[in-house]
């Protein structure tokens, strides 16, 4: 649809008596001390100056490592029991799968 819905502009300048902001950018030095800095803070919350884990931490957590999720609930087989590895085909595309072609055309879905 590019033949159909081309559109262009000429930009014109008009920005010449504005002052422009300068803005220093930063190096990679600068953003690497930054994320030293960060992991510096973060094991300083973590851990006493002797490099212990800070006991006040765990003081209000029966089990601080136990996340809150679901038991695995499995009510069928894994495939890796009921497939054979020499069944499982060495190439496989979706554009011809058993001559079927389960592709679509790529387009920009966001136009107004």
């Amino acid at each position: 649809m590019v033949e159909s819905n081309c559109a262009w502009a000429t930009p014109i300048k008009t920005w010449n008596e504005e002052p422009q902001e300068t803005v220093k950018e930063e190096t990679v030095v600068d953003k690497v001390e930054k994320i030293e800095q960060a992991v510096e803070n973060m094991l300083d919350d973590l851990f006493t100056p002797k490099k212990e884990f800070k006991k006040e931490l765990l003081e209000d957590h029966e089990n601080p490592w136990k996340l809150d999720l679901p038991a695995e609930v499995i009510k069928s087989a894994s495939p890796n029991e009921y497939i054979d590895v020499e069944d499982i085909p060495a190439n496989f595309w979706w554009g011809n799968s058993n001559g079927t072609n389960y592709l679509s055309w790529t387009i920009n879905q966001h136009l107004p």
